[in-house]
């Protein structure tokens, strides 16, 4: 199965260049330019019809724009958690060291040094930004689904369910 990279609605009309507004009616087309999919959003005052060679297109509008919501973040307690797994041998507690690593990283509070791949394992060499001290992290390389299922796990446990 062929998997295509879609962008996500621009919010603008491409020819105009108004900003499209919630709840407004867009039509999207879909390009082949140069062996890329390119979207083009329209509004509604604006669409003439799909423009000739377009891959693809379709109406619908414009939804509510949602502010994600940012979790609090108590980042002592983060870094306490990752010091307290460091030395861990049991993959569980290893790769849910690296899912807090990466936040802290998120956050700069730790910098990644260097990686290194060990096989069915990653390496990681973090630097805390405060005291210079590196840590490793071992974790081994999970599915995108085995991922998800950690980060869910450590939400979970941090209470940002």
């Amino acid at each position: 199965m062929v998997e295509y990279e879609l962008q996500p609605n621009t919010r603008k009309c491409a020819i105009s260049g108004r900003v499209l507004q919630s709840g407004e009616i867009v039509y999207t087309v879909l390009a082949d330019e140069e062996g890329k999919l390119v979207r083009k959003d329209y509004a509604e005052e604006n669409w003439k019809g799909a423009p000739e060679g377009c891959f693809s297109h379709w109406k619908g509008k414009i939804k509510e724009t949602t502010a994600k919501k940012a979790f609090p973040v108590d980042e002592s307690l983060l870094m306490d958690c990752f010091e307290r797994l460091e030395g861990q041998d049991d993959p569980k507690q290893q790769n849910f060291r690296y899912i807090i690593g990466l936040m802290l990283v998120r956050k700069r509070k730790l910098k990644l040094v260097k990686t290194e791949n060990l096989g069915d394992m990653e390496r990681l060499v973090l630097r805390c930004q405060k005291t210079s001290t590196d840590h490793e992290v071992l974790h081994t390389k999970l599915t995108e689904s085995e991922l998800d299922k950690v980060q869910e796990e450590v939400m979970g446990l941090l209470g940002w369910d």
